[in-house]
């Protein structure tokens, strides 16, 4: 796994909160995967140990044309954990926070008007790697 953060690289046995500017890949074409979970992410103690995808977006809501609220935002969705799986067998679980510079606080009306809502494609995210070769986050 390999988490880059704007305040610069991040060891890969960290688990905590980070904000990142890079797409999140799985490797699937060696092994890897992700899925995911309808579980909180402080209640998910176990990788699975099959499901797992090259890709997976079921992790946010887009907003399009609503009618209440920002419009075509993508806001995550609460309860949802993604879960990684490395070609190596070793595992991580993310949780999206923002999907925006700063992590802003998605009901203002500086956040609703599209002219002074912050750059997206900037991640802020919790996780947990699992790197001893089991399945277990502590």
């Amino acid at each position: 796994f390999f988490f880059q953060a704007e305040d610069g690289i991040r060891d890969y046995k960290v688990t905590g909160v980070q904000t990142c500017a890079l797409p999140i890949f799985a490797n699937f074409g060696n092994g890897g995967g992700v899925q995911s979970l309808n579980i909180p992410f402080e209640n998910l103690t176990e990788a699975p140990t099959d499901g797992y995808t090259e890709s997976n977006n079921s992790w946010y809501s887009y907003t399009g044309e609503a009618p209440n609220g920002p419009k075509h935002a993508i806001l995550p969705k609460d309860g949802v954990t993604l879960v990684f799986k490395s070609g190596e067998g070793f595992y991580a679980k993310v949780r999206i926070l923002s999907y925006y510079v700063g992590n802003p606080d998605t009901s203002t009306p500086e956040f609703a008007a599209f002219f002074t809502r912050p750059e997206d494609r900037h991640y802020t995210f919790e996780f947990a790697v699992q790197t001893d070769g089991s399945r277990f986050f502590e």
